[in-house]
């Protein structure tokens, strides 16, 4: 989302290959530009307060270098869509969203000690995923930051001789990084993160994401969806949602049981719906999560 609007026509859907790029992403690494996303950040006093009008998700306890997935919420309960919240510092923070929800004309109250600037237009945002990503990071720029790197946490590093913001977070069910860089810089660090992993389209995310929806960790993609149309109101739903999906540790392992889940997408949207988005996540992938960015 950048200058007003997501364009999905905008997005490229592969380079040539489908099935490679989804392979390359589970056996090696893959590249992918999100510069679509859009990127603000709220600094001051009051940054927590205008935050809680976006989501309902608590960060007056997220530490600075550490990431917090949330959704958007009105209102009236319904889904808008999800955000990333990295915390900079204790009184600045950079949101991130991927979905069409105006983030980026967000403007604090009257009276409010907090400023918002729209930085989506001066940012790229790429990424790395895949069981090789530090490798292939590390062959680009120096490794020792992003070596030690949390889940879910973020650290500045250097790539491609380039300042950047490095966030251990994904979304293909692999082990992965995104970097957030100036955009001007863009084509520099493209090209050398290329050499190393293989780039990528939106039709390789898809497939990726429909093998992985099984997971606990990536389920908020479908439920979101059908929550949109469920006509979703009140607060009772909108504490469940919360409680339930974004609820996660420091660790990126799901705080909720799938039982748990499925109750809660049921009362939300229906049995059906919940019986096929809350299958429970296989052990296997539970531990490779886990495993780290080594």
């Amino acid at each position: 989302m950048v200058n007003g609007g997501f364009d999905i026509a905008a997005l490229r859907a592969d380079y040539g290959d489908v099935r490679a790029e989804a392979m390359s992403c589970r056996s090696a690494a893959a590249l992918f530009d999100f510069s679509f996303m859009s990127r603000v950040r709220i600094e001051g006093p009051g940054a927590n307060e205008l935050i809680a009008t976006l989501t309902p998700r608590r960060i007056d306890d997220l530490t600075p270098g550490r990431i917090r997935y949330a959704l958007r919420v009105a209102a009236d309960g319904r889904v808008l869509g999800d955000l990333t919240i990295w915390r900079l510092d204790a009184a600045s923070f950079e949101i991130f969203s991927g979905s069409d929800d105006g983030l980026g004309h967000l403007q604090p109250p009257a009276g409010s000690i907090a400023s918002v600037s729209d930085l989506s237009s001066e940012t790229a945002i790429l990424a790395v995923q895949g069981p090789a990503s530090l490798r292939a990071l590390s062959a680009a720029g120096s490794a020792a930051e992003l070596r030690s790197l949390p889940y879910f946490a973020h650290v500045r590093a250097n790539i491609a001789g380039v300042a950047c913001r490095v966030g251990r977070l994904g979304y293909t069910g692999e082990r992965g990084f995104e970097i957030v860089l100036p955009r001007a810089a863009r084509e520099v660090v493209w090209t050398a993160l290329a050499r190393h992993a293989r780039p990528a389209g939106f039709a390789a995310v898809d497939i990726l994401r429909s093998k992985r929806a099984s997971s606990c960790s990536r389920t908020s993609c479908i439920f979101q969806s059908r929550l949109r149309s469920s006509s979703l109101a009140g607060s009772q739903p909108k504490r469940a949602l919360h409680a339930g999906i974004t609820r996660q540790n420091e660790s990126g392992a799901c705080a909720c049981s799938a039982s748990k889940l499925r109750a809660i997408a049921s009362r939300c949207c229906g049995s059906r719906h919940a019986t096929h988005a809350f299958r429970p996540r296989p052990a296997a992938f539970s531990q490779h999560q886990r495993a780290g960015a080594s």
